[in-house]
């Protein structure tokens, strides 16, 4: 039995350390009461053949579990012998790597609370299955009513308002008149939604032609139809509207039509936000109409943040608004250009979004990673249609910085005329990249960079072309990519042969993790080769990690913690740049911590466990990508 004296001790130490403290502070007193503590010399077994059925908890020291060849080091807080318990059998050996205490809860204290507490019971369910990350997924998964609790159906307010193919404007008009309502779904004679009419829709039919009301409304219909699925949550819903600039959004279940949502519906101002905002950058007239627009969107991200929004969808948000303004930028350069000089843009063009940006996966500090394909010209005009193109990257990058986005310190903007060319040129610039990967390092940064880029802009055709090609040439000969492949290995994750984090000596960075470099781009990096390998043209990490599962080049279960892991890394990330936000005396995104730095001691127990198992999982990638291209790697 516990001591009275050691009782509350012990109490603060599994509220603060240990899973156990999801129990309520009635009943974690009574297992404590009825635990017992012990200490084990360096050495001895804790658990071997002749262990009694116990939960037990490191108090104090580390020891070390085997289970065949291969071993798990625990430390203060982690918890061990659920094998026994829940499976009735020994599946590892247990012995104390140096002087340890553990906390002993006897098999009937341990029973009544797993019974008591489902929620518990998952999570140390999920631990004796080996699936530790999702167990910490499950026990980190935010909530809130705003936006994790409720789904796009429980915010429809009214029965959808139909009509079929072929009905005529004035009998769509009037049905819309009658039911109160600004958009009528329009349905295929098995009531399958194609396509909507907002009362925008027609009005522009009516300032454009004449005798609209006796047309179909077939001609005056939005589509392909941009809908969601009634189960997704609300900050999906939102993603999408600003994504796609929609402001009426159709619900389905099961393609059955359940109603519209507008913006409005979306619970009050908070998660209006950032569809606000894209409506404010689209209405702008100039680039000073926008100089308050970064400060409303780092408040957006706040309340996001707050509301527990997964960070991968913050970030897509993130990257809309920035394309909006991106895009707000190229349309002023071209009228700038037309207005001074009467030129117009003499060939199609594509304005290409690159690394983070061109995955999709920005946060709040960010600068210009962009270039230029242009469509090859005619030979006689080929520096006229160069001049023109360098202008205009000059304008928009001047107003990007304007904006917010500084130039890229590396000169990976297309106002630098080798980042900005015709397509044949680029094809040119590909076959160098690959030829010569293994002679030139800097030419693998190259081709990771360019092989996340996504048109913003323009001829989306022309990106599609480079990308493919650039896809092609790296898979003309297999050993390119074993190039590519060898570069995820050059960093490890932070974490020792014991389980230990591996922090930064120097300066600024002591005593913190880097979980940009030796986290997130291996998982990046890694994801983009296997994806090259299969041929997946998909940019957001995510997305690529989805297409892979679903060609089998990785298993559903590290698909699965892979997820959870980018989405942890960057929720950190994320999190320490709104603090360094907190810090600055003024809204200054240049200043902004970059968030690649993680202080240990500011994390809570269930954080650094859970940071393990993310690192754990980045290492099982890296020994993926090591067999399957053939590399000598070794696990540190």
């Amino acid at each position: 039995m516990v001591e009275p004296n050691a009782l509350e001790d012990i109490k603060r130490f599994l509220k603060e350390h240990s899973i156990l403290g999801l129990l309520n502070d009635e009943d974690l007193g009574v297992a404590v009461k009825e635990s017992t503590l012990r200490y084990y010399a360096r050495g001895s077994k804790i658990i071997d053949g002749g262990a009694a059925k116990a939960l037990y908890v490191v108090y104090k020291g580390v020891v070390r579990l085997q289970s065949g060849g291969v071993y798990e080091y625990l430390e203060e807080g982690d918890v061990f012998g659920l094998d026994l318990l829940l499976k009735g059998s020994l599946l590892s050996t247990v012995e104390a790597v140096e002087d340890t205490i553990c906390l002993t809860l006897k098999e009937d204290v341990f029973w009544s609370i797993y019974r008591k507490y489902p929620a518990l019971a998952r999570l140390l369910d999920l631990m004796v299955k080996g699936r530790g990350i999702r167990a910490y997924e499950e026990s980190f998964t935010a909530y809130s009513p705003l936006l994790y609790e409720r789904r796009v159906a429980e915010v429809i307010k009214r029965d959808p308002v139909v009509c079929l193919l072929g009905t005529l404007v004035k009998d769509a008009a009037k049905l819309m008149s009658e039911r109160h309502v600004s958009s009528i779904i329009v349905v295929d004679e098995q009531g399958r939604p194609i396509g909507i009419v907002t009362d925008a829709d027609l009005r522009r039919a009516l300032a454009s032609m004449d005798r609209v009301v006796d047309k179909p409304v077939d001609l005056f219909m939005s589509k392909p139809l941009v809908k969601i699925d009634g189960d997704a949550p609300c900050w999906e819903a939102l993603v999408t509207m600003v994504e796609r600039g929609v402001k009426y959004l159709p619900v389905v279940k099961d393609h059955k039509l359940l109603g519209v949502i507008t913006i409005w519906d979306l619970s009050g101002a908070q998660l209006q936000g950032p569809a606000l905002i894209a409506r404010e950058i689209d209405d702008a007239f100039t680039v000073e109409e926008l100089g308050g627009v970064m400060g409303r969107i780092v408040e957006a991200v706040k309340v996001m943040h707050r509301e527990g929004v997964d960070t991968s969808h913050v970030a897509k948000m993130l990257t809309s608004l920035y394309d909006r303004m991106a895009v707000k930028a190229i349309r002023l350069a071209e009228e700038e250009l037309l207005r001074e000089l009467s030129m117009k843009p003499p060939v199609n063009y594509a304005w290409v979004a690159m690394g983070s940006e061109g995955r999709r996966e920005q946060l709040l500090k960010t600068d210009q990673d962009n270039a230029l394909i242009y469509e090859d010209p005619p030979r006689d005009r080929r520096d006229e249609v160069a001049e023109y193109f360098r202008m205009l990257a000059v304008k928009v990058a001047s107003k990007l910085n304007q904006l917010g986005f500084p130039k890229c310190p590396h000169g990976f903007t297309a106002d630098n005329p080798r980042w900005n060319k015709p397509l044949s040129e680029w094809y040119l610039e590909v076959k160098d990249w690959v030829s010569k990967l293994p002679s030139k390092p800097e030419n693998v940064m190259l081709v990771f960079m360019f092989s996340d880029a996504r048109c913003v802009y323009g001829s989306a055709s022309l990106v599609d072309s480079f990308r493919s090609f650039l896809v092609r040439s790296i898979n003309a000969d297999k050993r390119r990519l074993t190039d590519l492949a060898r570069n995820v290995l050059v960093e490890s994750p932070p974490i020792s042969f014991f389980r230990r984090f591996v922090v930064e000596k120097d300066g600024t960075k002591e005593g913190r993790v880097d979980v940009k470099v030796r986290g997130l781009t291996i998982i990046v990096n890694a994801v983009k080769v296997l994806s090259i390998d299969q041929g997946v043209m998909e940019t957001n990490t995510l997305d690529r990690l989805n297409a892979l599962a679903s060609l089998k080049a990785i298993k559903p279960e590290l698909k699965e913690d892979l997820s959870y892991a980018f989405n942890f890394l960057m929720r950190l990330r994320l999190r320490e740049q709104l603090k360094g936000l907190e810090q600055l005396k003024r809204l200054n995104l240049e200043e902004l911590p970059s968030g690649r730095y993680v202080t240990l001691d500011n994390l809570t127990k269930h954080e650094r466990a859970a940071l393990r198992e993310v690192f754990k999982v980045i290492r099982e990638l890296q020994s993926l990508i090591a067999y399957k291209f053939g590399i000598e790697f070794s696990i540190m």
